[in-house]
């Protein structure tokens, strides 16, 4: 049985540990230069990436499957939100001095288009594999 102390220390603790999550999630984003929701998206996905790779690792210690590439690409889209971000910080002071009410196309960086995402991530798979097989070949 567990008595109301404890449930009140175990609250404390976990309302410390958010708290301290926040502010590091706070300071990570303002480190890079993105909003927060931005930041707690990437850092989501970074842990569930680690996550996903540690299990693998975890129950299948003997197997000769390499996944550090896919490990590696997984971490790569996990900045997709932050490069989103910065390829339209980048042409967006072209439109400060408009006053017009018309609708303007905005034009996004090379580094957040989707071709350009698409080839950095199947390079990082395809190039890893392709390292990894002249390592072992060593």
């Amino acid at each position: 049985m567990s008595s109301r102390s404890d449930d009140d220390a175990l609250f404390f603790i976990l309302v410390v540990f958010a708290i301290g999550l926040g502010f590091l999630t706070y300071k990570f984003s303002n480190l890079i230069g993105v909003d927060w929701e931005t930041g707690l998206e990437m850092i989501g996905k970074m842990t569930l990436v680690l996550v996903v790779w540690g299990v693998w690792k975890k129950f299948n210690p003997y197997s000769d499957t390499t996944l550090w590439p896919v490990a590696l690409a997984g971490l790569f889209w996990a900045w997709f939100p932050a490069l989103d971000v910065w390829a339209y910080q980048e042409n967006s002071f072209s439109s400060l001095g408009s006053y017009s009410y018309q609708k303007t196309a905005v034009e996004i960086a090379w580094f957040g288009q989707w071709y350009s995402k698409a080839l950095i991530l199947l390079t990082t798979i395809f190039g890893g594999y392709f390292i990894d097989g002249k390592v072992r070949e060593i």
